[in-house]
C-alpha cells in the first residue's frame, strides 16, 4: 500500500463514530449503516467500555475487598501475574477489534468519504456539517478567548461564595480544619460520586445510551429545520454542545429575539424545551450541560457557570444579538445557570424560571426515609 492509503486506513481505525449523513443543504438524509463486521465490533467495544465504567465506579469497593482478602501481600504475587496475563490478552483482543473495525470502515465508501472531510476540516465548504458524528471529533467553533463580553465580576464572586467547595484552613483554622477533615472528605466523595449522578442523571452514560436514538432523531430534526450545531469552548476547558436556529429576517418580529434555553437535570436540547420558543417564532439557542450529550466535563456549579458564560458570550459576540434582545428560559435545575447569567449580564431583557427551585435540600429531605432526615 502507498502512504495515502495507509494514512486513510489509520484514520478509519482511530476515527470517530458516524451516525447520520445529511443531503445537500442539510436536508433530511439517512442514518449511517455500518457493515455487519463494523456493527459487531462496535458492540464489543461498547460492552468493554461499560465493563470499564463498572470497574472504575466500583473500584473503592473492589480495592477494599481485595485488601481484606490479602491480595496486596507478597504471597499473592503469583495471582497478580496471572491477572496481568489476562489483562494483556484482553488489551490485545481489543486492539484487534479496533483494527478489524478500521478495515471494515475502509471498505465502506461513505465512511471513507466522511473521514476525508474530517481530515481536511472543510468548514468553509460546509462539508463537515453534512454529517452527524461523535462530537468529540468536532472542531471548536467559538472559544472564550475570542470573547470581548465578560460577566459582572462582583456577581460572579457572589455565586462563587455560594458554592465554595471544601472548607480551607484559612476559613476554619488549622484545628477545626483537621477536626472536620474526615467528615468533609466523606461528604465530598459522596457528592462527587452518586450524589452528582442523582442530581444530574443526564450525565450518566447509562441514560445517555438509552436516550441516544431519541437524541439523534431530535438533532436531525433541528438541523433540517435550520439548526446550526456549534462547539463552544468554555474557560475551564469544557466543550459545550449547542444548537442555534436563526429566525431573523423571516418576516417575524419575534425572530429578532433570542431565547437561550437551559434544560433540566435529565433533559437535552435535542428533546427538551428548545422546541417551544422555536415553534413560537423566536430565534433559539439550546445547549447541553457539561457531561450531557456532546458536552464534555461534569455538571458541577463552576462548570455550569462557565458553560452559560460561553453561551451568552457566543450569542452576543458571534451571533450579534444585543442583551436587550436575549431571553433566558430555564426548566428545573437549569434555573441555576440562567439565574447566574441574569445576574452576571444584568442588561439581559428577561428571565423565565419554569418549575425551578432555590435549594435542593428541602426537596430531597421530603423524599428521604424518616430515619435519614
Amino acid at each position: 500500500w502507498d502512504s495515502p492509503n495507509m494514512l486513510s486506513l489509520l484514520r478509519c481505525i482511530f476515527g470517530p463514530s458516524l451516525f447520520y449523513i445529511f443531503n445537500e443543504n442539510h436536508t433530511k438524509g439517512h442514518e449511517y449503516i455500518p457493515s455487519k463486521i463494523e456493527a459487531y465490533c462496535n458492540k464489543i467495544l461498547l460492552w468493554a467500555s461499560r465493563f470499564y465504567s463498572l470497574v472504575y465506579y466500583t473500584s473503592p469497593i473492589l480495592i477494599f475487598y481485595l485488601w481484606r482478602k490479602g491480595a496486596f501481600t507478597l504471597e499473592a504475587l503469583p495471582g497478580w501475574k496471572d491477572f496481568s496475563r489476562v489483562a494483556i490478552a484482553a488489551s490485545a483482543t481489543l486492539a484487534g477489534v479496533y483494527c478489524v473495525r478500521g478495515f471494515s470502515r475502509y471498505a465502506n465508501s461513505e465512511y471513507r468519504r466522511f473521514i476525508t472531510v474530517i481530515a481536511l476540516k472543510k468548514k468553509t465548504d460546509d462539508d463537515l456539517r453534512n454529517y452527524d458524528f461523535d462530537f468529540r471529533a468536532w472542531p471548536v467553533d467559538y472559544s472564550w478567548k475570542m470573547s470581548v463580553t465578560k460577566p459582572n465580576a462582583a456577581k460572579r464572586k457572589l455565586f462563587d461564595s455560594w458554592c465554595p467547595g471544601m472548607p480551607t484552613i484559612s476559613s476554619l483554622g488549622l484545628f477545626n480544619w483537621l477536626w472536620y477533615l474526615p467528615y468533609n472528605v466523606v461528604e465530598c466523595a459522596m457528592t462527587c460520586s452518586f450524589g452528582r449522578r442523582a442530581m444530574y442523571p443526564g450525565s450518566t452514560s447509562l441514560l445517555q445510551s438509552i436516550m441516544f436514538p431519541h437524541l439523534l432523531s431530535g438533532r436531525v430534526k433541528l438541523v433540517t429545520d435550520g439548526g446550526f450545531r456549534q462547539k463552544l469552548l468554555a474557560a475551564d476547558g469544557n466543550e459545550i454542545d449547542s444548537m442555534f436556529i436563526d429566525k431573523r429576517g423571516r418576516g417575524e418580529e419575534r425572530g429578532n429575539k433570542l431565547v437561550i434555553c437551559s434544560e433540566g437535570n435529565a433533559a437535552f436540547y435535542e428533546v427538551g424545551c428548545m422546541a417551544v420558543p422555536f415553534k413560537a417564532g423566536y430565534s433559539t439557542l439550546g445547549w447541553n450541560h457539561p457531561g450531557f450529550g456532546g458536552s464534555s466535563g461534569l455538571p458541577f456549579p463552576s462548570a455550569e457557570r462557565n458553560a452559560i458564560d460561553i453561551v451568552v458570550q457566543y450569542a452576543v459576540d458571534k451571533l450579534g444579538f444585543s442583551y436587550e434582545d436575549i431571553i433566558l428560559w430555564s426548566w428545573s435545575i437549569g434555573g441555576f445557570a440562567s439565574t447566574y447569567a441574569a445576574a452576571a449580564y444584568p442588561n439581559i431583557s428577561c428571565l423565565i424560571l419554569d418549575a425551578t427551585f432555590d435549594d435542593v435540600v428541602h426537596l430531597s429531605v421530603e423524599r428521604m426515609p424518616l430515619s435519614l432526615r
